[in-house]
């Protein structure tokens, strides 16, 4: 960022004033670009230098640092003056000048200072200025014009580093999260936070101090800005204050904050106050919280009462809230008030006053619903620590077993989305098993959470294990299924977790190749129990019934007479291409087989405890009845007949019994579009996956995203785009996968919910991985394996390694893509995800013949011809041929890519049919019939064209120079020489915004946009921002093509 700043000033001219709020490190940004600045002197005033006596001393001292003559009174205009030396300096190299707390200086000073700066952009000077103020103030007048750098708060990646580096990795890691969490990412408070912590509390040996954040460390962090606040202005600062908190915005009610405080409505303002659209706030919400820490505690609560007096409704949970705080010990009527009242407003504000209805509370087991409740409620406001340490006070009281369940229960979900999943999958058995004890329906919940996090960890036998679990904790007997799993779980238990897939002794089945997966495997045991109509078998003139009715014609895909017939799940997929292969579905439905890609789960987040509402009952968590009594109060029997639904389909799938799967998971997709509650049509989602109708599957997300944002909800919107995204990447829409992503992205940051950021990097890797853009498939793959490494997650973590591998596959590089698959994809205790590495055979195989070892790939595409003679992946027929043409002799190559490209007329992905034609188009070239391979290579090129893939583009355009032929449009404008990564950003910063704003907007690190700036400015030949918005401008009127 520093970097590109400085170029960009360099090249220029221009001015920053770098502000934020106290603590932010405006010093340590300022000492790092003078530093870092090489290309020429640098004039530095640092903030403890005291300027000058003389008027205008902050100018003499600038210029005296710099050991240039200062203006004498009869010189001129002082701001000429130092414009001038400012040329002066720059006229041999570029000039940086670097003043820190420059609203210290005299007026005078800072005017001529403000006046100079603007004559340097004008007049194009190669000086750069960067001037610091403080952001809990107003920007002093004479420099209001300039243009504001403000520094946001740390990222929570980078707040962790900095607290390993200011303890040399001493701190525990929880502790560590703690400090993030409460530093709110200013690295002055977190620095201060952490100096008075002992090494045994570092360490997690000890509690940490309650408050994390005490009066003294804010004071401290805030320097005398505390003690320099008017003191005729404390008491509506202190109201101010107690408002914000109360309701967790940035702002308050001016009108409301007016009234408690007695201040008349005209009345001036203190500096650090800012009035807008009727609203106040502090300029620093730091100094906010140090002003509220600060107070003595008679005086929080006289604030707290004037607020609950003032507003109009007096039993709302607002004035309840205030009300609350200005009682000290329990209080059991008003926390049952408190409790009523959390039925409305945003999830946040539910969560505060829920959290205090329960430090209010005496009795023991209510105390710990009421906590539990705060913690459903910080869930959905996207406050994943937070719900952890309610469910901690929660879990330190006694209460009855079927409110522990809960509480278990959200713990796990709390960690699924933010946490190891193999310690969510115990915290959702601990919860089945309590639940299931108190005869509670919600048990059905935890069993799917419990699978979820087996799916999401890549162990297949647990994920079964967890679905074969009924509400009394015992293996289910109502499904016509389980008559069939004592002989599959026989198979599974020295299965391994999953992941270790592929033993020397794999059965072989069907006369085929050896399989590895632990689910398929297991089918050998079942065999003889299962009919010979079950449903197993894909692509029989005898259709199976599905639920009480002949099922729909297999789609065309069905029968692809090279491959051997498909009587089990796929190697591999077994739970997941379990999810692939249930086919069945209502007719005039798109349905193209769930891909196990565009399953993000077994039903990823499905088994959830959180209600949309939060209210007690209505199934939710909290709404357990308390006394293990039954059904919780409210609970709607239609929704867990859903869950049941869901769990019976998912196990049915994970048997390889498609036919009986069809039936409950179509009723879940039909039932979540019959209405608009998130948490259904989320449900309905995933099942449409796994049916593989697609189009079900985009319009149940669509309509869960729209439903979660009206409900407020952080932790439903990222889950929804993650559905979205999964289910665009798998019918080839790779552009709307990567827009869902990268929105996904943004709201699962913004939520806390890590797990869900680390599939939106892995879709984001895959999305870059066809475009070509070499670092963001870097960056998203290596973002996705830090969470997947330290979380568990086997399925991010595998199609993190495939974005690699196709990226370098893109480049040219087979031997590179060979290497990182083959671990993959070849049997082996390194095989990726059951659900995942099935869909990278065909790039392995691509990859593997390319680099000339065609003889690594050949057992592989025979685990992948069962996969597609099931017919539930519309892509992988022609996949199919395309890989054994790869691998045949040349007389048999060219009548399977011709067979191949026919297989490809029935699908509508551009991307593979056109990785087909590329292939084909070279084994034309090689045997010297030119005039073919040219039309075939030209088919290939729009192809990739259409959607985008750069590299293939390149490659095929290559191939076609090779083969005497000039790729059309090779003599386009020069934009069309940027990639589509290149071209976005260089769109973006013709139209003004800056590198920060770039990468805010594309989800990426302002390093990445360096980068690509860097690389843009080199290929069109321009030296600077206003040179590139004249050639984006001009090409743009031509039409060249952004």
């Amino acid at each position: 960022m520093i970097a590109t700043l400085l170029d960009t000033l360099r090249a220029e001219g221009g001015v920053r004033v770098v502000t934020g709020e106290p603590g932010c490190g405006r010093t340590a940004f300022l000492e790092q670009a003078a530093r870092t600045f090489r290309a020429g002197p640098v004039w530095y005033v640092p903030a403890g230098r005291a300027p000058s006596a003389r008027r205008p001393g902050g100018l003499h001292t600038l210029l005296g640092a710099a050991g240039r003559p200062v203006p004498r009174p009869g010189d001129g205009p002082a701001g000429e003056a130092l414009f001038g030396a400012l040329r002066t300096a720059a006229g041999t190299a570029p000039l940086l000048v670097c003043v820190d707390d420059v609203h210290r200086w005299d007026a005078a000073s800072r005017a001529a200072l403000g006046h100079a700066a603007a004559r340097v952009h004008a007049a194009g000077v190669p000086a750069a200025l960067l001037l610091t103020v403080p952001g809990h103030r107003p920007v002093d007048r004479e420099l209001a014009g300039l243009p504001l750098l403000r520094l946001g708060p740390l990222a929570p990646a980078d707040a962790a580093r900095l607290a390993d580096e200011a303890t040399d990795g001493a701190v525990h890691s929880a502790v560590r999260e703690e400090l993030v969490t409460a530093a709110e990412g200013n690295p002055a408070l977190l620095l201060a936070m952490i100096h008075r912590l002992s090494p045994d509390q570092l360490g997690g040996r000890r509690a940490l101090p309650r408050p994390r954040v005490d009066a003294e460390t804010l004071a401290d962090v805030l320097g005398g800005i505390l003690t320099g606040l008017p003191q005729r202005h404390t008491g509506l600062l202190l109201t101010t204050a107690a408002a914000v908190r109360a309701t967790g915005e940035p702002d308050a009610d001016a009108d409301l904050v007016r009234r408690a405080a007695g201040t008349p409505a005209p009345g001036p303002l203190p500096d650090v106050l800012a009035l807008a659209g009727g609203r106040l706030r502090f300029h620093s919400a730091l100094l906010g919280r140090a002003v509220y820490a600060a107070a003595p505690p008679e005086r929080r609560r006289a604030a707290h009462r004037a607020l609950a007096e003032a507003l109009t409704d007096p039993h709302g949970a607002l004035a309840l809230l205030h009300r609350s705080w200005t009682v000290t010990g329990h209080a059991p009527v008003l926390a049952a008030a408190l409790a009523a009242a959390a039925t409305g407003g945003p999830p946040d504000l539910r969560r505060r006053v829920l959290t205090r209805a329960a430090d209010l509370t005496a009795d023991p087991a209510e105390r710990a619903h009421r906590y539990t409740a705060a913690a459903e409620q910080a869930v959905l406001a996207g406050r994943p620590p937070e719900a952890l340490r309610l469910l901690d006070a929660a879990r330190s009281r006694p209460a009855p077993v079927s409110a522990r369940g809960g509480a278990e229960l959200l713990r796990g979900e709390v960690l699924l989305a933010d946490g190891p999943v193999t310690d969510a999958r115990e915290s959702f058995l601990l919860a089945a098993a309590l639940l299931a004890t108190a005869g509670h329906e919600t048990a059905v919940r935890a069993t799917l959470g419990a699978a979820d996090a087996a799916w999401s960890a890549g162990d297949p036998a647990a994920c079964l294990e967890a679905l074969t679990l009924s509400t009394a904790g015992r293996p289910a007997s109502s499904s016509p299924v389980v008559g069939h799993e004592t002989a599959v779980r026989a198979a599974l238990s020295g299965a391994g977790n999953g992941v270790s897939c592929g033993e020397a002794d794999s059965p072989v089945v069907g006369g085929g190749p050896a399989l590895s997966s632990p689910v398929v495997g297991s089918e050998v045991a079942v065999r003889g129990a299962v009919d010979a109509g079950d449903g197993v078998s894909c692509g029989e003139a005898d259709s199976p019934v599905v639920a009480g009715g002949p099922a729909p014609s297999p789609p065309a895909a069905g029968r692809v007479s090279d491959a051997a017939e498909c009587r089990v799940p796929p190697s591999g997929e077994g739970a997941s291409g379990a999810a692939e292969s249930a086919r069945s579905s209502a007719p005039g439905r798109e349905v193209t087989g769930a891909s196990p890609a565009a399953v993000p789960s077994a039903g990823r987040g499905q088994a959830r405890g959180v209600s949309a509402t939060g209210s007690a009952g209505n199934g939710s968590v909290a709404g357990a009845d308390r006394r293990g009594e039954g059904r919780a109060a409210g609970a709607d029997p239609s929704h867990e007949a859903v869950l049941r639904d869901h769990r019976d389909g998912m196990r049915a799938v994970l048997l390889g019994r498609f036919d009986l799967a069809a039936g409950p998971l179509r009723r879940v997709v039909d039932q979540g579009l019959r209405g608009d509650e998130p948490e259904r049509l989320l449900r309905s989602a995933a099942a449409a996956l796994m049916l593989g109708d697609l189009t079900a599957a985009r319009r149940a997300g669509a309509r869960a995203l729209a439903a979660a944002r009206t409900s407020g909800s952080a932790a439903l919107e990222p889950r929804a785009l993650e559905y979205l995204a999964y289910a665009e990447l798998r019918a080839g829409h790779h552009q709307l996968a990567r827009t869902h992503a990268e929105e996904g992205l943004r709201t699962a940051a913004r939520a806390g919910r890590r797990n869900t950021a680390a599939h939106h990097h892995a879709v984001l890797a895959l999305a870059a991985s066809i475009e070509g853009e070499k670092e963001l498939v870097t960056g998203h793959a290596d973002a996705a394996l830090r969470t997947a490494r330290r979380h568990g997650l086997a399925q991010a973590a595998t199609l993190a390694h495939w974005a690699a591998a196709r990226a370098d596959l893109g480049a040219g590089r087979p031997r590179e893509a060979a290497d990182r698959l083959a671990p993959l994809v070849r049997p082996g205790a390194r095989r990726g995800h059951f659900a995942v590495w099935m869909l990278a055979v065909p790039c392995f195989v691509e990859a593997a013949a390319l680099a000339g070892r065609p003889e690594h790939a050949a057992a592989v595409v025979e685990d992948f011809a069962l996969w597609a003679a099931c017919g539930a992946d519309p892509h992988a027929p022609a996949q199919l041929l395309r890989c054994r043409a790869l691998l045949a002799a040349p007389e048999t190559a060219e009548a399977l890519y011709l067979r191949a490209l026919d297989r490809h007329e029935g699908t509508a992905g551009d991307f593979e049919r056109a990785r087909t034609q590329l292939l084909h188009g070279k084994w034309l070239r090689r045997r010297r019939r030119l005039r073919e391979a040219r039309a075939r290579l030209g088919e290939a090129l729009i192809g990739f064209e259409r959607c985008g893939a750069h590299p293939w583009a390149q490659q095929t355009a290559a191939e076609l120079r090779a083969g005497g032929a000039a790729p059309a449009g090779s003599g386009a404008g020069g934009l069309s020489r940027l990639t589509p990564q290149q071209l976005r950003i260089a769109r973006y910063v013709a139209e003004g915004a800056t590198n920060r704003e770039v990468a805010l907007s594309l989800s990426v690190s302002t390093r990445t946009v360096d980068y690509h700036l860097r690389n843009v400015f080199a290929t069109l030949g321009v030296r600077s921002r206003v040179e590139l918005a004249r050639l984006v401008e001009q090409e743009e009127k031509t039409g060249a093509q952004l």
